[in-house]
């Protein structure tokens, strides 16, 4: 019996050639919380079923690896759509719609009444399978059998993504002879994901899931309305555009008919930021407060919100948090001891509502500047007062915090979150995170504005993900006005730019698997031309070209 050696977690271990990951994975078991269900074979992500073939190095996920938790959460969606369509038929439509704080709502089509019994016959069938620990199997199928399979089992969505991708040949998964498609690795059987909570909600219901900080504990559905509306008239946006999946996306471009396509999308944009206008015009606020996590594209919006206030008969006056940092030396630190720019207290908060209140009193300001090359506040000369139809525009991370503005009324405050929520979906069982909106635009961003490579993106990724989890998703549901700033087409745009960068990434980083699974997304895309992007579009903030300064 020939052997090979594996390198894991520094130690060298001689193994049998050809043992799975799956074997290779139970003596290290005992080493983590909750079931490994996810490794990567030379820096890449594989499933277990994976055989280890010549010497190579191994890594071992549980669900606190990101990666691992999508993969969990598909497998349970997996088993959700296998549990219904076995009660109620193979031709009954699931849909996997969005994302509310991580936790994904989904519907039936209307011949099944979502009511709690019916909830406890779907979890019933999931519990069963997880007890019997059912197997998950793989089979890579050339695409034409992959389309043979999907119209066998009603999936007719999926088609569209099939039908533009360069694939020869695609993984399909099957549950008891249930089959579908994933774009994400699957476990090998049901009992490794065991872990879900199913309730009522709107008109259909949520997957609940575990923490992924405390995969023990399932997470607590918190009340988040305003961006479930957020969610609906999104979903009504695209049944205007006719455009809800990859593969219908796909079949627009093809077709030669992306540029109306685009126009509508914008025209929608810009019919929101108006009557966000509107709004604050008719609440006679003097102060509006705009919010939105990394790459939501809140100075695209800020200026086309201006343009929309002075139609409106007001006259904006932009102040910018950036002229209130505190000086260098005095930014906070965190627990690892470096200097937290995300924290609240990076700014001056009382000068901050000194100002503001003077200048609704109509008394006149001097603003500072912050020069960034000496790390302090000068004092330039630069005066402000507000006019009769001023009214005040600021833009920063902290705009919803009530710290931030704590000795203004409420009365005179009106707060708008930003973000970009995912409106398109690779087909109606497979989401694309919103979290990868932004990820994807601020790598295309920072690399033709910065000079920063993607890499640079990825280390940092998961310390702002830290940051907005703690100083703007907490403030969202207090906005007065929550824009969607998400286009459709976007990815198409962005392809080509960010590809090139994504590929650059070198097998060796452990980025590398990351890069790998967003370059994976955005190849089931076909690209669209710049040149189809109108100058004002919010788009232009990350590609250049913008009408803006």
């Amino acid at each position: 019996m020939e052997k090979i050696k594996v390198l894991y977690e520094g130690q060298e271990i001689e193994v049998k050639k050809g043992i799975t990951l799956k074997e290779f994975s139970l003596e290290f078991q005992k080493d983590f919380e909750n079931s490994i269900i996810l490794a990567t074979l030379n820096n890449d992500y594989k499933d277990l079923r994976k055989t280890i073939e010549y010497n190579s190095e191994v890594k071992f996920y549980d669900l606190k690896n990101s990666i691992a938790y999508k993969v969990y959460q598909n497998t349970v969606t997996f088993m959700l759509i296998y549990a219904i369509k076995k009660i109620y038929g193979d031709k009954t439509e699931v849909g996997i719609e969005y994302s509310i704080d991580k936790n994904i709502y989904c519907k039936v089509d209307k011949k099944v009444s979502i009511t709690k019994d019916v909830l406890e016959k779907v979890n019933a069938v999931m519990l069963d399978l997880i007890k019997n620990d059912e197997k998950i199997e793989k089979t890579r199928v050339p695409i034409e059998e992959a389309k043979r399979i999907n119209r066998q089992f009603t999936l007719n969505d999926k088609k569209g993504v099939l039908k533009y991708t360069n694939y020869k040949s695609v993984d399909m998964y099957n549950i008891k002879g249930y089959y579908n498609y994933f774009y994400t690795p699957m476990p090998i059987s049901c009992g490794q994901v065991n872990k879900f909570e199913l309730d009522l909600y709107g008109n259909g219901f949520i997957i609940r899931y575990v923490d992924r900080k405390n995969p023990s504990k399932i997470k607590i559905l918190k009340d988040l309305q305003k961006i479930t509306k957020v969610f609906e008239e999104s979903s009504e946006f695209i049944k205007i555009l006719g455009v809800n999946t990859v593969g219908a996306f796909n079949k627009v471009v093809a077709d030669g008919k992306v540029g109306e396509f685009i126009r509508i999308s914008e025209a929608l944009h810009e019919k929101r930021i108006g009557v966000i206008a509107d709004k604050i015009k008719s609440s006679n606020k003097k102060l509006v407060l705009i919010a939105g996590p990394s790459s939501s594209g809140k100075t695209t919006f800020s200026k086309r919100l201006d343009i929309q206030l002075r139609v409106q008969g007001l006259s904006p006056v932009i102040m910018g948090l950036d002229d209130y940092y505190v000086d260098i030396e005095n930014i906070p630190v965190d627990e690892k001891g470096e200097r937290n720019f995300e924290n609240i207290e990076t700014l001056e908060i009382e000068m901050i509502n000194d100002h503001l209140s003077r200048l609704l009193k109509g008394e006149e300001i001097e603003v500072p500047h912050f020069d960034f090359t000496k790390g302090k506040k000068i004092f330039k000369g630069r005066k402000l007062k507000l006019e009769e139809n001023s009214v005040i525009v600021i833009e920063g991370i902290h705009g919803l915090n009530e710290e931030l503005t704590k000795k203004i009324s409420k009365d005179d405050k009106f707060k708008i979150f930003i973000s970009a929520l995912t409106q398109l979906n690779v087909d109606s069982h497979n989401r694309i995170p919103t979290a990868d909106t932004r990820l994807i635009r601020r790598i295309t961003r920072d690399n033709k504005f910065r000079g920063f490579d993607a890499l640079v993106n990825l280390q940092m990724w998961p310390k702002v993900l830290e940051g907005e989890g703690k100083n703007i998703f907490p403030y969202q549901e207090e906005a007065d006005e929550i824009f969607n700033s998400s286009l459709v087409y976007e990815f198409a745009v962005l392809k080509p730019y960010i590809l090139p960068l994504l590929y650059k990434i070198d097998r060796s980083s452990k980025h590398y698997p990351e890069a790998r699974r967003l370059i994976t997304l955005l190849e089931l895309f076909l690209s669209i031309e710049e040149k189809e992007v109108p100058m004002n579009s919010l788009i232009r903030e990350f590609i250049g070209g913008s009408c803006f300064r």
